[in-house]
Formats: structure tokens, sequence, C-alpha cells
């Protein structure tokens, strides 16, 4: 109670690698624990200790929060009471929310099943929350004059693509898992039904990918209606991301040539 805690300017060096150090623990977050849900079906002691120590950092990173400078009106804000009550207000719910160890209260049932998978597994999906940390750090990091923002909204739409195409594919796997694997689905009519885990990840993402592209050799298809409405719903959304990052891609590169020409107009 009796320690002094100083103010984290957002532009140190200390907050920067910081920063970075949080976007790998949340892109392992948001690989892992789908990855687990969808592939192992079991709690596992190193990728629940895993977890847990990630769950740590991130504790640590909601503390930081409270003492690290924000901008407002181009001006950097240094007061401590502003800066919490900023967070406050914006993302410590959803930081808060993401963090929560609700699990572990289901440790010792591991048992219990919904739709044939760990309820224990289940309950921790709530730390994929943590891809709104995501843009909130690239947010500030783009306003930054260290570094062209054009590249780091690159990076980021490169690292959303990557991470919603894990999500898809876990959940395309799950469409035959949870209803025990029936005849007709698609990953008994593929051959994977007893293929070893990796083999089981590479053909649903290799699905996810050919269908969120729209290229669809059609050598897996859906067979049942669960899977053509999953279908459907992917080719929308991979239409609608991929339409708009190629576009905001274009955009930027066309911005950073452009900026280029500025600067040594001005030389």
């Amino acid at each position: 109670a009796g320690i002094h805690m100083r103010v984290v300017r957002e532009n140190s060096i200390f907050r920067l690698t910081w920063d970075i150090f949080i976007l790998v623990l949340i892109f392992a977050s948001c690989t892992l624990i789908p990855f687990q849900l969808a592939f192992q079906h079991v709690v596992l002691r190193l990728s629940t200790a895993i977890v847990y120590i990630i769950d740590l950092f991130f504790l640590i990173d909601i503390f930081l929060n409270f003492f690290t400078s924000y901008r407002y009106q181009g001006t950097e804000v240094t007061d401590k009471n502003k800066i919490a009550a900023h967070y406050l207000k914006t993302f410590f719910a959803i930081d808060l929310i993401a963090n929560l160890p609700i699990d572990i209260l289901f440790l010792g049932s591991q048992d219990i099943l919904i739709y044939n998978l760990s309820v224990v597994l289940i309950l921790r999906l709530n730390r994929l929350l943590r891809i709104v940390r995501l843009y909130v750090i690239f947010r500030r990091r783009e306003i930054q004059s260290w570094i062209n923002p054009g590249y780091l909204r690159i990076i980021k739409f490169l690292t959303t693509v990557t991470i919603i195409n894990h999500w898809i594919g876990c959940t395309w796997f799950l469409t035959a898992f949870i209803e025990g694997f029936p005849q007709n689905c698609w990953a008994v009519r593929a051959g994977i039904k007893d293929a070893d885990t990796l083999a089981q990840y590479i053909r649903s993402l290799y699905w996810t990918i050919t269908t969120m592209t729209t290229v669809g050799y059609g050598d897996i298809i859906p067979i049942r209606a669960a899977e053509y409405v999953f279908s459907i719903f992917v080719m929308l959304l991979g239409a609608s991301i991929f339409a708009f990052i190629v576009g905001n891609i274009a955009s930027l590169f066309s911005n950073l040539d452009s900026a280029k020409v500025i600067h040594w107009n001005r030389i």
C-alpha cells in the first residue's frame, strides 16, 4: 500500500518492450485456447500451466494500464487520477472479463461435458477477448512518430487474418466432433477422424483458407445442413474480410509511397 508507482510514459522503451511482449501473449492465447478446445479435448497439465502463467502477465498488464499515460487531443496526459479514470471508462471491464479464471472452479470436475467438450476448456474462451487489447496497443503505436503507421496497420491486418483463420479452422473441426463424428460428416468423408492432431488441424485450416479466399478446390466439402450453414457464413465473412483488407493494404502501400515522395520533395 505504501509503494509509490510512477507514471509509465506510453512512448518509453519499457512500455514499448512490454507492449510487444503482450502482443506475443495475446497471439498465444488466441491460438492456444481454441486449439485445446477443438483438437485436444482434454485438460492437460502443461497447457493449463501455460494458460495461468499468461493470465499472471495480463494481470500485471492491467495494473500497468492504471499508470500508463495516454493521449487526449494530441496531448499526453500524465496525471495519475485522469489515467486511472480513463482506463476505468474504456477498456478495464473488457480486460478484467478476459482475465477472469472462471475455469479454475471446475478443474476438479473435468468430466463435466457439454456437447462432448470439457466445461473447463469452454470456460477458457473468455480469454479470447484479449484480442481487443491487440487493437488498443496497435492504436497506441500508430499515433507515435517513431514508425510509419502504415507498416503497423499492415501487421495488424495480417495478424487479424491469421487469428480469424485459426478460429474458423477450429470451429470447422468442432462441427464434426461435437456430434461424435457421424458417418456423413466432412471429417469422416475426408478420412481424418482417427488421424493425428496435426493432420486434423492442417486439413481444417486448409479448408478454411480455400473457403475464405473463395478458391474452393472441392476436395473437402460440407455434407450436413449445419456444415452448409457454417460454410455459407465463412464464405460471406471471407469475401468481406479479404475485400476490406486487400483494399486497405493497397491504400496503405500507396500512402507509404506518397509519404516517401512528399518527404524527399521537402528535403
